[in-house]
């Protein structure tokens, strides 16, 4: 629960966030990860926010703003390989 922002929201997504404050004591949330697109294929992203108010809740709502929009971005995009396609 307390790791239920932005790709998170994303049904069958696979993440890894990172937090904390930037050298400028502006706080910033990332996340790495694998967002299933309509055909149930995978699609790498990455997502950042660093709110010009520094504030951790509002990074939270950046992140969860990118990840809202993204099923839609992707439609088309890319999909992730396997190790036997490399």
């Amino acid at each position: 629960p307390e790791h239920s922002y932005g790709l998170s929201k994303i049904k069958g997504s696979q993440f890894k966030g990172g937090w904390g404050p930037e050298d400028d004591g502006r706080f910033i949330y990332r996340q790495l990860g694998l967002v299933p697109g309509k055909d149930g294929e995978m699609t790498p992203v990455a997502i950042m926010a660093i709110p010009n108010d520094g504030l951790e809740p509002t990074s939270w709502a950046g992140v969860d703003a990118l990840a809202k929009g993204l099923p839609d971005l992707l439609d088309g995009a890319p999909t992730a390989k396997t190790k036997a396609d490399c």
